[in-house]
This record gives structure tokens, C-alpha cells and sequence, in this order.
């Protein structure tokens, strides 16, 4: 099990509190009855019949706040904020639109759920897309790779209807997943849905702190990862095996061991964007030098660049490899 919450930044000076989220056609704005009565005609009054009215009218569920803030999170400033964009943005330098860049944790302690995200991102930008449809009214359907249903423990997909209402302090800061690229109609949100419908599986954001890498790579594919212990192999073996599977186009990512655990001179051998407890996805390997670069969930500045592997199978527990495809 392990996460890491963003590293803390500099003090910044407070923003306002955005203001509650106002009444729309989603969500249970009016009371059944009086819808019922509305449609009915008998009030005088005419409403639109949008799809949730009629939804609530035959007493099916209704999309509203779907992951609303907590007081625990009230308390930290966080309220239903609206985060307009779109699914997918093909940024500057980018080679589609769905690139493990895209992908920057937040203040939640899910850095497993998001290294996952940037591994298979970068292994099949493709298998992300199909996770995602956008309904064009704010809503979206977004399908998890669930487990343990009915008879089988196979995971199986799941769709999870989410609205475009996020816990943050304004339209520019959530306070989890990070938008990526901004393009002609706003915002790039497939982390922050993907990791919202994830959030609403189990409940809360809360709930999905902490987690293992490999089990995340299932819930966005839907197939098991292989899990390596680095130690186990030499230098040479680990770079060809991570080689071969990233030019194989599967999601690779790994996990720290718990570094206040470790000895002095094994914490010696840390550079500063390797931290105990912390998941990355794996970028590149150099065979010949066999040194391993790797993309921290934190944002491209903490980037681990050359990692000797020597030093990395004394820092890292553990290598997930995704299966071919993903």
C-alpha cells in the first residue's frame, strides 16, 4: 500500500471561496412531487423537461454533486467548484492528445492512482480515450475496471456518470488531479474525471487515499499487472526487462520502499525527488549506462533523470508492468 500527497509549495496568499454551486437542470433541484405537479400541467407553470426531470419523475437516479466536499474538506477551503472544459487537449510539444503529461497529483495521498494514470497513458494514450464519453451537458460517463462482482473476481467495467463539479478554491485550482492542457474549449479533464469516477466508486475522495500501482493499472485496464522486485534481478537483467516493456507499449510504473526505514546509506543514495512511500511511472532505460529515468507525479520539475539502477534497486520495492497493449 502507498501513496504520497504533492510536496508542499510556497505560501500563497489565500483565494476567496467560490461561491455555492447554483440550481441547474441536474441534479434535485426541485422536490419529485413538485415536478410531478409541474408536468403535470396543474400549477400553470411550464419547465423544461430535460432528461434528469424526467429521470426523477419515474424514480430513477439523478446526477447532482456526485463526490460533494466533505466538512473535513469545507475546512480546508474546498467547496463544489465547476471545472468547464473538455476531455482530451493536444498540448504544445505534445504527440496526441493524451500524454502522461496531462497528469499532476493533487492534495490527496493517491500518487499510486496517478502514476498509473501517466503509465498507461503513455503506454496506450487509446485506453484512456474509450474510459471517457462525454455526454455534452456536463456530464460524463466514465468506465472503471471494477473487481469482485457477482460470481468472478475478473475485473469488469463499470460506468460512472459524473458532473463537471470538483472540490477546489476557484475555477483555476482543484484541489486534486490538476487540469492538463487548455485548448479552444477550455481545460483538459480526463485526470480529474478519471480519478472523480474512481473517488465515487468508493465514496469519497478520502477513500481512495492510498493504494497499490499495480491494482490502479487494472482498474484502467481491466488486466492484471505483472509486479517485479527489483532487488531480485542484476542491473542488466532489470534495464532489459523494463526496456522490452516499455517498446512493447505497457504501462510500467514502481514504488519507493519506506526510506525513513532504510539506513543512512541507502537514503544517501536518493536524490531529492525520490521520497519514501511515492509511486513514479517509468519514462526510459538506458541499457548501456543502465541508469532508469522517471516521471514523478508531483510535475515535470521533480522529474528523476538517470537514476543509476544500482541506487534504484536499493530505493524501490517493487515494478509493475502493465499487459501488452495497455
Amino acid at each position: 500500500m502507498l501513496a504520497r500527497a504533492q510536496s508542499p509549495v510556497a505560501k500563497q496568499t489565500p483565494e476567496p471561496s467560490p461561491a455555492p454551486r447554483a440550481p441547474s437542470g441536474r441534479g434535485n433541484a426541485f422536490a419529485a412531487d413538485r415536478v410531478k405537479a409541474l408536468v403535470g400541467g396543474g400549477s400553470g407553470e411550464q419547465i423544461e423537461l430535460t432528461p434528469d426531470l424526467v429521470a426523477m419523475v419515474s424514480g430513477q437516479e439523478v446526477s447532482g454533486p456526485d463526490v460533494p466536499v466533505t466538512e473535513e474538506e469545507k475546512g480546508k477551503g474546498y467547496s463544489d467548484t465547476q471545472f468547464k472544459g473538455t476531455p482530451f487537449v493536444k498540448g504544445s510539444g505534445d504527440s496526441a492528445d493524451i500524454d502522461p503529461n496531462d497528469v499532476t497529483q493533487g492534495s490527496l495521498a493517491n500518487c499510486y492512482f496517478i502514476a498509473a494514470m501517466q503509465a498507461v497513458a503513455r503506454a496506450n494514450p487509446e485506453a484512456i480515450r474509450k474510459l471517457i464519453k462525454d455526454n455534452g451537458n456536463g456530464t460524463y460517463d466514465v468506465s472503471l475496471y471494477i473487481a469482485g462482482g457477482g460470481w468472478s473476481w475478473k475485473a469488469t467495467p463499470k460506468v460512472f456518470t459524473v458532473d463537471d463539479y470538483f472540490p477546489g478554491k476557484s475555477a483555476s485550482s482543484p484541489a486534486y488531479a490538476k487540469q492538463g492542457d487548455t485548448g479552444d474549449k477550455g481545460p483538459e479533464l480526463w485526470a480529474m474525471l478519471l480519478e472523480k469516477a474512481y473517488a465515487k466508486s468508493k465514496g469519497s475522495y478520502k477513500d481512495i487515499a492510498w493504494g497499490n500501482t499495480g491494482a490502479a493499472m487494472e482498474l484502467l485496464t481491466g488486466k492484471g499487472a505483472q509486479t517485479i522486485t527489483p532487488s531480485s534481478l542484476s542491473d542488466e537483467k532489470l534495464a532489459e526487462t523494463i526496456e522490452k516493456a516499455l517498446s512493447e507499449k505497457r504501462a510500467v510504473a514502481c514504488a519507493t520502499k519506506d526510506l525513513e526505514k532504510e539506513s543512512e546509506e541507502v537514503r544517501k543514495l536518493a536524490p531529492s525527488s525520490v521520497v519514501g512511500k511515492h509511486a513514479y511511472s517509468a519514462m526510459s532505460v538506458d541499457k548501456d549506462k543502465k541508469t532508469i529515468t522517471l516521471q514523478n507525479p508531483w510535475g515535470a520539475s521533480y522529474q528523476v533523470d538517470d537514476l543509476p539502477l544500482s541506487s534504484f534497486k536499493k530505493l524501490y520495492h517493487s515494478v509493475y508492468i502493465g499487459a501488452t497493449g495497455v
